[in-house]
This record gives structure tokens, sequence and C-alpha cells, in this order.
């Protein structure tokens, strides 16, 4: 009902909407701006990659800060030239914790 009110009284088209990943929000933004893109915030998805890597994950914690700096990088990086670089670095990391998880037996 709210976002059907902000919808009715802004005077432009919405190009996108920003949320903070709250399920029931994307899901009334889903409904209510159903032709526009949703992102969710760079802030609120890095909050999720720390919350899930440091206290939820289960396996080796050697090189998960070092993970953890390179999404962050990715998150704000400034060009995709740069991005690229990351995005190869954190393969490679990915590939390392692959690794390390897999040597352990449950």
């Amino acid at each position: 009902m709210v976002l059907q009110g902000l919808r009715d009284r802004i005077r432009y088209p919405a190009k996108g909407v920003v949320i903070d990943g709250d399920p029931g929000l994307a899901r009334g933004v889903r409904e209510t701006f159903s032709e526009i893109p949703i992102q969710l915030c760079i802030k609120h998805l890095h909050s999720y990659h720390v919350y899930h890597l440091k206290y939820l994950f289960q396996g080796p914690k050697e090189g998960i800060e070092l993970l953890l700096d390179i999404i962050y990088k990715m998150l704000y990086a400034k060009n995709s030239k740069h991005l690229k670089y990351l995005f190869e670095e954190y393969s490679l990391m990915c590939g390392f914790l692959i690794q390390k998880c897999s040597k352990l037996s449950y």
C-alpha cells in the first residue's frame, strides 16, 4: 500500500530501485513497479557476504579475510578493467578455498 502511494505521487517514471534485500520489500516492489529493475544495496550485499563467510561458513577460516577484501573491492570497483582484474583474483581465491574444503573429511 505504501509503495502504491509512492508510485502514484512521483511525477516521473521510476528507472529502478535499490533495496536492502528484505524479501517482503522485494515482493512489494516487484508487484508495484513490475517494469523496473531492482538492485540490492552494495552495503547490504557486502554485509551479507561478511555474515555468511565469517559466521555461517563451516569450512576452514584461512583465506576468508582476503576473500572478503576482494569482494569489497569488486563491489566498489571504479571501472570494468579493475573489476575484471579483481574477478580473476576472486576466482583464484575461490579455487583455493574449494581445494581446502575438499581436503576436509566430515
